[in-house]
C-alpha cells in the first residue's frame, strides 16, 4: 500500500511538471494596429513564420484572424505560438468583400501594414523586414496602418 501511494505521487509530480514545461514551450503575440481612418469592414490579420508565400499567399500563412475596428485600432492575439522567427503583415479590408482591393495599376485602395513599419514604394514589404523573434512568452507587435492612395506612407 505504502508502495502504491509513492508510485501515485511520483506520477502526479511528473505530470505536473511535464505539464508547466510543455506550457512554457509556447509564447503569445498581441498585435495592436493603429491608424484605420475610419471603422468600416475588418482587419485581416496574417502571422507568417516563413519568407515562402509572404505577405501575399494566404495559404502560406501560419494563423490567420480578422478583427473589428474600435475606436482607430484592432487588438487581436496569436497563441500557442513556438519560439522562432515570424513577421505579421494586414490590410484594411474596409468594404468586407474578403479581397485586398487595388486599382488598375496594382496600387493599394485599402490601407495596409506589416511588422516593423517597412514602407517600401513600389512593392510589397519582404519577410526580412517585417520580421521578429519570438522569445518572451508574452510580446506586443505594433502596426500603424497606411493609406498609399491618400498620402499615408
Amino acid at each position: 500500500m505504502k508502495f502504491r501511494s509513492l508510485y501515485c505521487l511520483f506520477l502526479a509530480s511528473f505530470l505536473l511538471l511535464f505539464s508547466l514545461a510543455s506550457a512554457q514551450d509556447f509564447f503569445a503575440i498581441t498585435v495592436r494596429i493603429t491608424g484605420f481612418r475610419n471603422s468600416d469592414g475588418f482587419a485581416y490579420v496574417a502571422l507568417y513564420n516563413q519568407a515562402d508565400g509572404f505577405p501575399a499567399v494566404k495559404a502560406k500563412a501560419l494563423k490567420i484572424q480578422h478583427g473589428t475596428i474600435q475606436n482607430g485600432e484592432v487588438l487581436l492575439r496569436f497563441d500557442q505560438l513556438p519560439p522562432g522567427t515570424y513577421a505579421v503583415v494586414m490590410y484594411h479590408d474596409e468594404n468586407a468583400n474578403g479581397v485586398y482591393d487595388t486599382n488598375l495599376l496594382g496600387i493599394p485602395k485599402e490601407g495596409w501594414g506589416a511588422s516593423n513599419d517597412p514602407r517600401p514604394r513600389i512593392r510589397a514589404p519582404r519577410f526580412d523586414e517585417a520580421k521578429f523573434e519570438v522569445n518572451h512568452p508574452e510580446q506586443t507587435v505594433e502596426i500603424k496602418l497606411c493609406y498609399p492612395l491618400h498620402g499615408t506612407m
